[in-house]
């Protein structure tokens, strides 16, 4: 079965957009209920891991189409996207989240002036806003990819790096 994992663009600062369904655009700030409304929330499949997350796609992963998203607990404005299952353009290397080569992944974003700090459970640089997961760090294959995260702030991630 071949996987077709769906296409993102990273665009700093503001969020991602899809690069498979034109206007589909998902930017820090944007309401909880708007979001919900323009990708069919559906709480039975879509449950996150707190309440103040929402989970798309097969959450078992492997099909290219998986993100979460991470809202205010007071306000309810998106303020984290996580992609588990998808490519990832940034600044025209592409990540892809659930199986791609984190060694060389990280070396072509250092090529465009990322700078990394490796943590317990992944890799972050914390003047983009952007963490890669580390699959053998948190259980699974060695050097591959498991998620991409960007966020308005990262300072929950500097504790734990």
């Amino acid at each position: 079965m071949e996987i077709h994992f769906m296409k993102w663009k990273f665009i700093e600062n503001k969020g991602v957009i899809s690069e498979d369904n034109p206007g589909l655009e998902i930017y820090f700030g944007m309401s909880r209920k708007d979001l919900r409304s323009k990708l069919n929330f559906d709480s039975n499949k879509n449950k996150g891991r707190f309440d103040n997350e929402d989970s798309y796609g097969n959450t078992s992963g492997r099909n290219g189409n998986w993100f979460r998203f991470a809202f205010s607990k007071n306000e309810d404005v998106l303020e984290g996207i996580e992609i588990l299952a998808g490519i990832i353009d940034v600044s025209g290397v592409s990540v892809v989240a659930d199986g791609g080569n984190l060694i060389e992944t990280i070396k072509q974003l250092e090529n465009k002036g990322f700078v990394f700090t490796k943590g317990e459970y992944s890799y972050t640089d914390f003047d983009h806003f952007v963490d890669i997961g580390d699959s053998e760090k948190n259980g699974g294959d060695e050097n591959q990819v498991c998620w991409f995260l960007t966020a308005v702030n990262f300072d929950y991630l500097k504790t734990a790096n």
